[in-house]
């Protein structure tokens, strides 16, 4: 076979066979299968509490968790809410005084030094609690 007719052949050939679409098929499902599994699997490592910090310092005593058949707990923060529920917390959607709101949209946090920032209100919330990562520094 010459060279010019290697490449008429591959240019009449499929660009993809069957074989091919079902592999990029089974690629993508185990892909999305272990990002799932990383995403919703229960932290390693259970959560103990959540640390306010507002301008660097400590504002009160880590927050312990509520029970699941408990009510949530509403802290009233300088300028914004916060919400602590059974294994999560969040900021109060309309609560945060900051233009942006970017703390609100940071949504639930559930694993181990998670963390929701509200830059202009100078608060950081920390979930406090074992992790496997090692701080350096």
């Amino acid at each position: 076979m010459t060279k010019s007719e290697k490449i008429e052949s591959i240019k009449k050939g499929k660009p993809f066979r069957l074989t091919d679409i079902f592999f990029l098929a089974g690629l993508a499902a185990a892909v999305l299968a272990l990002c799932w599994w990383v995403y919703w699997s229960p932290p390693a490592y259970p959560v103990q509490g959540v640390e306010v910090r507002q301008n660097g310092k400590l504002v009160e005593r880590p927050y312990a968790f509520p029970k699941p058949d408990e009510e949530p707990l509403e802290i009233p923060l300088q300028g914004l809410t916060l919400v602590i529920e059974s294994g999560a917390c969040y900021v109060k959607k309309g609560s945060s005084t900051c233009p942006d709101h970017a703390c609100e949209r940071m949504g639930k946090i559930t694993r181990p030094n998670q963390k929701i920032v509200c830059i202009p209100n100078g608060i950081v919330i920390r979930l406090v609690g074992e992790s496997n990562f090692i701080s350096i520094g």
